[in-house]
């Protein structure tokens, strides 16, 4: 049966199959001064070895005590150490809901669980209360070289770009394709590999809808990828306006003011 008491942070011992690797000292300063000031508002899970407790689940909230000198923390106690899956469900059902851990880290620890349980996409999927697409995505990022994986780790690129790289194969084409994704946009890095590589150009553009509306774009070197992300964010504005209630008239006056304050 669980059990709710605060514990020593000495008699505590970390995860040895943590997920996550990187720790921000920064980030764990602010953790701790947060739980001085206000106090601990999760406990952290923990479970006892030889006479001491292992974590699993908390491990930032442990390291920031250290930092900032507390000496207990409040712990939900297990009775036994659990499996090596239900540690790794508890640790990404808290930890990827709360989007703590990088892109890359929630691949290789959802990998880890599906080659230690022969487990599905969909089964997975289920286990964590997470949608199967981002799932698959995120194992599919397993296939990324290690350069690309330490862009998504760092930030260098976002996850719908490695997803764009993790199709190719071929590590050398990876890297390739690592170096536009910091130089376009994510329709233009599909494009690119797929081996579209220029795209044409035309100094305005006209989309006839059905209805006979008419719906033009015109700019310098106009193409299909600026005017999709051009009339996305089109889009956007003009349900923010009709949210504010404002009418078309008012609508555009607003837009060409910003335009040109801008």
């Amino acid at each position: 049966m669980r059990e709710q008491k605060r514990i020593l942070v000495a008699d505590i011992e970390p995860d040895p199959d943590q997920p996550r690797k990187h720790f921000d000292e920064s980030e764990l300063l602010a953790i701790g001064e947060n739980m001085k000031a206000i106090g601990q508002q999760v406990p952290i899970i923990v479970y006892p070895v030889n006479g001491k407790y292992r974590l699993a689940e908390g491990e930032r909230r442990w390291r920031a005590a250290h930092l900032v000198d507390l000496n207990e923390l409040d712990a939900t106690v297990l009775p036994e150490k659990p499996t090596a899956t239900a540690i790794k469900i508890m640790q990404m059902s808290l930890d990827v809901h709360r989007a703590n851990l990088s892109a890359m880290e929630r691949s290789d620890f959802l990998h880890r669980i599906k080659i230690e349980n022969d487990w599905s996409i969909n089964e997975i999927a289920r286990q964590l209360s997470m949608k199967q697409p981002l799932v698959s995505k995120l194992i599919g990022l397993q296939r990324l070289c290690p350069e690309a994986r330490k862009a998504l780790h760092n930030g260098a690129i976002d996850i719908e770009r490695a997803h764009v790289v993790s199709q190719e194969s071929d590590h050398a084409k990876q890297q390739e394709l690592l170096k536009a994704a910091t130089q376009c946009s994510r329709e233009a890095l599909r494009r690119h590999a797929r081996g579209v590589v220029v795209e044409p150009k035309a100094s305005s553009a006209k989309f006839t809808m059905p209805g006979g509306v008419i719906v033009g774009v015109q700019g310098k070197d106009v193409t299909l990828t600026l005017a999709i992300e051009v009339l996305t964010e089109t889009v956007r504005i003009l349900k923010k306006g009709l949210s504010q209630g404002l009418d078309i008239t008012t609508q555009q006056r607003v837009m060409r003011d910003t335009s040109k304050a801008h």
